[in-house]
């Protein structure tokens, strides 16, 4: 008797689609599963419909104007002990980083910055050829001058937000969101 293949977890997301909803509750609890299925709410009330991502497990995307606004990961990704992960993707970050100051939200984006630590390999074996990043790069955000950021994630991420810090976020998605409207 042929034995069947076991199906993984990306296989059974990918064939399922399963809804961000549906998966808050499987990893998360408490104030935890309080806080995401706020901000899953959060996102569709402002038409960044999360959609499972087909590039990780566990990961959905929130897209505005056709491009990623942020990622959501959950069970410990990057961070061994975190429960689940916001990566804002602010490409437009130039154009309100006054307002963030002026807003004394700095740490919620510093706090989150990722050092280069020569990025592995990516799945095919090598280095993104379109952002070498070894050493990363020097770089002043948001008036601080920080050196050796990588250049193949987004510039940020914030795990296992509070209610506090979920709110910075919705701040700073708010405002990307503006700033892509304006571009």
């Amino acid at each position: 008797m042929l034995e069947q293949p076991k199906v993984t977890l990306y296989q059974q997301q990918k064939a399922t689609k399963p809804q961000i909803e549906d998966i808050i509750p499987v990893y998360l609890d408490g104030d935890f599963r309080k806080t995401a299925f706020e901000f899953a709410a959060y996102l569709r009330e402002n038409k960044f419909l999360p959609r499972l991502s087909t590039d990780n497990t566990n990961t959905w995307k929130a897209m505005y104007k056709g491009k990623t606004i942020c990622t959501v990961h959950f069970c410990g990704v990057w961070k061994k002990d975190a429960k689940w992960v916001i990566v804002p993707h602010l490409s437009q970050l130039q154009r309100y980083e006054n307002l963030i100051i002026d807003e004394e939200m700095q740490n919620t984006i510093w706090d989150g910055i990722i050092i280069c630590n020569g990025c592995p390999p990516s799945k095919g074996g090598r280095r993104s050829k379109n952002r070498p990043c070894i050493g990363g790069w020097n770089g002043i955000i948001l008036g601080k001058d920080i050196k050796g950021i990588c250049a193949n994630i987004p510039l940020t991420r914030v795990w296992d937000p509070d209610e506090a810090t979920l709110n910075g976020i919705k701040r700073l998605l708010e405002l990307e969101k503006q700033a892509r409207d304006e571009k």
